[in-house]
């Protein structure tokens, strides 16, 4: 009986998982053109993830690198100039400091990133270690200091529908909700996302503007 029940449900709930779609990332640009060329991403700035912040930040810079065609500034080269210019090399600083930054270093585009790390634990009471709870993405214009693009990352699972359909068919023995979350929030998954939101937002942004 229970393996005719799975046979009628497990098509249906698959059908619904690939139409369907909730996201922990959400983007919003703002209307205009805006000319991309060279771009600077400050180091992200994660309360309670101090230990891996820098590869936060490199893995965002990889995957930006991997969707678009700018020259991304090298982070030794960022790390020289905030010394020389007694910057904050996190990505809390205002945007009038940023804009100070990408003028001293020749870009039109500065990424700023700040937020703070899960304290999510799984069902032995185990701390979950290198995921974040929350994130925020600003994108700089420096010719006038204005946010172009504004990326959110919330707390929760991604139910795209890989991960629906992984919790159906594994029917919560192959993989847990522990697994999801630590999928959907695991920094170098959430880099890969936010990177490739705000590389598609830049390129559309930069496609008007030529």
């Amino acid at each position: 009986m229970m393996f005719y029940l799975l046979r009628r449900i497990i098509p249906i709930l698959l059908a619904f998982a690939l139409i369907s779609t909730c996201t922990t990332v959400s983007t919003s640009l703002s209307e205009g053109a805006f000319t991309v060329r060279k771009v600077a991403v400050l180091k992200f700035e994660v309360s309670g993830g101090e230990e891996w912040e820098e590869d936060f930040t490199g893995a965002f810079m990889h995957h930006l690198m991997s969707n678009t065609k700018w020259q991304i500034i090298e982070r030794q080269h960022l790390n020289k100039i905030f010394q020389e210019q007694k910057f904050s090399a996190s990505g809390a600083v205002d945007q009038e400091t940023a804009q100070k930054i990408g003028k001293i270093l020749g870009v039109d585009t500065i990424i700023l990133g700040y937020g703070s790390a899960s304290n999510y634990t799984n069902k032995k009471g185990d701390l979950i270690p290198e995921l974040v709870e929350r994130f925020s993405i600003r994108v700089i214009n420096v010719a006038n200091g204005a946010i172009v693009i504004k990326a959110r990352k919330t707390p929760g699972i991604d139910w795209t529908p890989g991960n629906v359909a992984k919790l159906i068919l594994g029917l919560g023995l192959i993989w847990s909700k522990d697994d999801l979350y630590r999928t959907s929030n695991v920094y170098d998954n959430v880099a890969k996302k936010m990177a490739k939101d705000v590389g598609k937002g830049l390129m559309k942004m930069d496609k008007v503007a030529r």
